[in-house]
């Protein structure tokens, strides 16, 4: 880690990130690496995956990165065999094409647990892949499937998603980079929300209970003949027993269950088989109580490990149950216990979190280039940013309320920076804005050459994303302005879930003022909300033609910040709200003059215009705050020259720009307002 006095030059902290990279991919354990913005460490990692001896597989959540990753090893002066692997929603054609009934039919059996490969190999009545019928070389997604499976031992690099670390060939041997944390990929709920299958437990247990009664003599039905009896019966130690002894003999795993006649997937539409039925099943014999309505297994200090491995599930497989709601969720971990070295790249990680996805009894070597609190000054001084706090509360918009300020916040951002901006909130956030008229009326619109697909803009027309789809996004890095709106908090049951998956059991505490969960949870709570906000503010400016320059600034609405996080200044709403309306009425008197001496004008005429149109400003703020501007040279003043012997004023639009920030910063009780100074505002 880098001493205070080193992280301000952006070269000496590179060179750094390029020093822990190379010690990471020599470690003997796993390696997690925090590393700022701008730090290098993608390209870093790109450049010993290049030249390194142990074959290399590099995976990413986002598609984007993939051609980025391709285009640097194309750029590369010696040869570098890579390839991407493959998905079956992007390069199987049975999958994308509009076949009768078919690309519905394909989507839904691989939800319902099947793998790409596997729907390939079904009889053609349970799966129809005309892509197999496709020219010479049949369907490209096999094609690739099966070029990488025959020759995996010479390919020095394998590009893909976070998920393809399911699957232990592309990970065997091999140097294991996942970039960013991203445990999505290997996270299932049960009911799924966004789902139009039938995958509530309450349904799809019961289905395969009836199935292996119906079907094997040696299943205990007599204790579980449905879902009722198994959550009764579990805590009875001679059906336990029995139930646990069958799995072990029968196998619960999702791979185990695609080629066991017990679970019949098919589409009929009332269909309750899934592939993982036979997981859920099992994992309530295995339950253990983790507090007020939450239940997980294997928790770590219950005696099931042994049934856990017998059952074919890997013992960092994790299911987590709402006892409240029934739902259940489950976590299948990526397939590394035969990696050569993991190695995790993080800008703000949660370190408890990042354990989840590593083979039992491991955790990562945490190592970081700049420390906790040397991050803002790297930030200000190595990335140039600005970080303006324009809001004092949370504001969770997770749920879709938004604060009825915040078209304030916009109207004076974008007056302050003479120009719309990008936006990050949450979705529902952002369709409320949307709706409201704020988008169209303030945030950047894209432009011909940027692909919505790749960037995940929410709208077509606007540069605005989503908390969810900004992570390890490019699609702002050359932005020199940003906002953050907000908060993506998704509710308390979610930090309860997560905890429970690393086996803690939280309840919070909320006295109207702060909430906590306790020294855990809190870590868990700030993982989905400030470390969120703070990712977000990071996609901002990268790039180095933006830092090289005058740098971004961004703009904060929310107080959810990590203590660590420190802003460069702050705009108080109401003051700032106040301010800009008198800067207003200034511009539009001097713009309408067609003489110099009609762009004067009084603290009392501000006020009485302000008045006209329903804002009650008084004339002592007005006075105040016209004197400080004149202060600066943003006005010219004419002491006495008015009626009655009044100071009048103008808009001085010869005032100078200050070119380090573009702006003018008035400090004034404690409270920073920004504005721009640009002539052509005037």
């Amino acid at each position: 880690m880098l001493d205070n006095d080193r992280v301000e030059d952006l070269s000496t902290v590179r060179s750094h990130t390029d020093e822990l990279v190379a010690e990471a991919f020599k470690a003997d354990s796993p390696v997690l690496l925090e590393a700022p913005p701008g730090s290098g460490k993608s390209t870093a990692t790109r450049n010993l995956a290049a030249t390194s001896e142990t074959p290399v597989t590099y995976l990413c959540g986002r598609t984007d990165l993939y051609a980025e990753t391709k285009q640097h090893f194309q750029d590369m002066t010696e040869e570098v065999d890579y390839e991407v692997i493959p998905s079956p929603h992007r390069h199987c054609p049975s999958f994308r094409v509009d076949e009768p009934g078919n690309q519905r039919r394909l989507r839904k059996l691989y939800n319902k647990g099947y793998s790409g490969a596997r729907l390939h190999y079904l009889p053609k009545e349970e799966a129809y892949t005309p892509c197999e019928k496709e020219g010479e070389g049949g369907c490209e997604y096999l094609r690739k499937y099966e070029r990488i499976d025959s020759a995996i031992e010479d390919i020095d690099v394998l590009i893909g998603h976070h998920s393809h670390a399911n699957r232990d060939k592309y990970t065997a041997g091999r140097l294991v980079v996942l970039d960013e944390f991203n445990a999505d990929a290997f996270f299932t709920q049960f009911p799924n929300p966004n789902s139009d299958l039938i995958d509530d437990p309450g349904e799809i247990i019961p289905a395969f209970l009836d199935v292996i009664s119906d079907e094997d003599p040696d299943f205990p039905s007599k204790h579980f003949a449905d879902l009722t009896d198994l959550l009764i019966h579990r805590n009875k130690p001679e059906a336990r027993e029995a139930g646990l002894e069958w799995f072990e003999n029968h196998g619960a795993s999702r791979s185990k269950a695609e080629y066991r006649k017990y679970v019949d997937v098919n589409l009929f539409k009332y269909n309750r088989s899934h592939l993982l039925a036979p997981l859920l099943t099992f994992s309530l014999l295995c339950m253990t109580r983790l507090g007020d309505g939450i239940e997980m297994a294997p928790h770590p200090e219950a005696d099931i490990y042994d049934a856990w491995k017998a059952a074919d599930l890997n013992l960092n497989t994790r299911v987590v149950r709402n006892r409240n709601t029934n739902e259940m969720f489950v976590l299948r971990p990526p397939e590394l216990e035969n990696a050569h070295q993991v190695i995790g790249l993080d800008g703000t990680p949660t370190l408890e979190l990042w354990n989840l996805l590593l083979p039992y009894g491991t955790e990562f070597d945490h190592r970081q280039v700049v420390g906790k609190d040397d991050f803002t000054t790297y930030l200000k001084q190595a990335m140039n940013m600005s970080l303006m706090q324009i809001g004092n509360h949370m504001y969770h918009y997770a749920g879709g309320r938004v604060s009825d300020k915040d078209g304030a916040r916009f109207k004076i951002i974008n007056t302050i920076e003479n120009g719309r901006f990008p936006l990050i909130s949450s979705k529902q956030a952002l369709h409320e804005y949307e709706k409201n008229g704020l988008l169209s009326k303030y945030v950047t619109r894209t432009g011909e050459n940027e692909d919505s697909d790749e960037t995940n803009f929410e709208f077509a027309d606007y540069k605005a994303s989503n908390f969810a789809s900004v992570k390890s996004s490019n699609a702002f890095e050359k932005d020199d302005l940003g906002v953050v709106a907000g908060t993506p908090y998704p509710g308390d049951d979610v930090v309860k879930l997560w905890a429970g998956m690393c086996g803690k059991g939280v309840e919070p505490e909320d006295d109207g003022k702060t909430k906590s969960f306790g020294e855990f949870g809190d870590r868990i709570y700030e993982h989905f909300t400030h470390n969120q906000v703070v990712q977000a503010v990071l996609r901002f400016g990268r790039d180095d033609s933006v830092h090289e320059n005058h740098g971004a600034t961004v703009y904060i609405t929310t107080s959810a910040l990590p203590e660590w996080f420190d802003t460069t200044g702050e705009i108080d709403i109401s003051s700032a709200e106040k301010r800009l309306n008198i800067i207003e009425n200034l511009r539009r008197i001097s713009k309408e003059a067609d003489r110099e001496a009609l762009a004067y004008t009084t603290a009392r005429d501000i006020q009485s215009d302000l008045s006209n149109n329903g804002e009650e400003v008084s004339h002592e703020y007005i006075k105040n705050t016209l004197e400080e501007l004149a202060s600066t040279d943003m006005l010219r003043k004419k002491k006495n020259a008015g009626k009655n012997g009044a100071d009048i004023y103008a808009w001085n639009t010869s005032t100078s720009v200050d070119t380090q920030s573009g702006m003018k910063i008035i400090d004034s009780d404690e409270q920073i307002s920004v504005f721009d100074l640009d002539p052509s505002l005037t």
